[in-house]
């Protein structure tokens, strides 16, 4: 979702509750600065990683640890989804008037077990 504006995003919801058909969104990262911190690990994990890439190319090799562009661009892809990431309350506002007597929304948070994660869940159903 957190590619989406706004407008798209609720544009999005309303398309399947239109057309009755179930829909479920979720996001792993959070607009949160351990999230955010976390998302920045990933130039470290590039770095750990990449000789297990297959196929094993010179170019992996040169882009990754001599002109290091792979863990950079990771990392600021990783940094960027997390400023982008909706709040549970956001998502509310997204759906809230779309609730209806036919179709119903929850917004969900649910910890990763063993992990510091928590994945915030849309969940809209139509109602039979």
């Amino acid at each position: 979702m957190h590619h989406l504006p706004p407008e798209v995003a609720r544009a999005v919801f309303a398309d399947a509750v239109d057309k009755r058909q179930p829909i479920l969104t979720f996001e792993v990262l959070q607009r949160t600065l351990p999230s955010t911190l976390g998302a920045t690990i990933g130039f470290i994990n590039t770095l750990i990683l990449m000789p297990f890439v297959k196929p094993r190319r010179l170019t992996n090799f040169v882009f990754t640890y001599l002109i290091p562009l792979v863990p950079l661009f990771l990392m600021w892809d990783g940094v960027a989804s997390c400023l982008r990431q909706y709040s549970a309350d956001e998502l509310e506002s997204l759906v809230a008037p779309l609730r209806s007597r036919s179709y119903t929304f929850r917004i969900e948070r649910h910890k990763v077990p063993g992990m510091p994660m928590v994945v915030t869940c849309v969940v809209g159903l139509p109602v039979p």
